[in-house]
């Protein structure tokens, strides 16, 4: 079983056990609203293939603020392999998902794809990162409860 496997498998079980009351509403893929406001935490491991920095871990923190017109930013610290690397701030898009799939807020070309749902009434967004590093995809991980 490749990494990346057990990766979506730790990260599914991790989702499902935190969820607890949630999923028996079930999660929700539209995009916050106007003003909302939410403080993060995820986990990040980078591909074993990536030459650079195969398996690296990284902690990410911070806040996604939505403004008056629902336009989301993203306010994050990183720290990668011990060292803390500057604060950023990333304003980007939000894309209600359809048809059961999840939403997407989408902070390119300087930030993460983050695919979403909502829980908690809304109070709460848990995402994944799907954009390529350096040309290989990495296991991000992160809940972002209101605020």
């Amino acid at each position: 079983m490749s990494i990346k496997a057990i990766s979506f498998a730790v990260a599914v079980i991790g989702a499902v056990a935190v969820s607890g009351s949630a999923l028996a509403t079930g999660p929700t893929t539209t995009c916050p609203p106007a003003a909302f406001k939410c403080a993060f935490s995820a986990v990040e491991s980078r591909s074993l293939n990536d030459p650079n920095n195969p398996g690296r871990p990284s902690i990410v923190i911070g806040y996604i603020v939505f403004d008056n017109s629902a336009v989301p930013t993203v306010f994050s610290q990183q720290n990668k392999d011990g060292v803390l690397q500057t604060l950023q701030s990333v304003a980007g898009t939000c894309t209600g998902g359809t048809s059961g799939n999840p939403g997407t807020l989408d902070f390119s070309p300087n930030g993460p794809i983050l695919k979403f749902v909502t829980s908690h009434s809304g109070a709460e967004l848990r995402f994944l990162d799907t954009s390529l590093n350096n040309g290989f995809a990495s296991e991000t991980l992160g809940s972002c409860r209101q605020i």
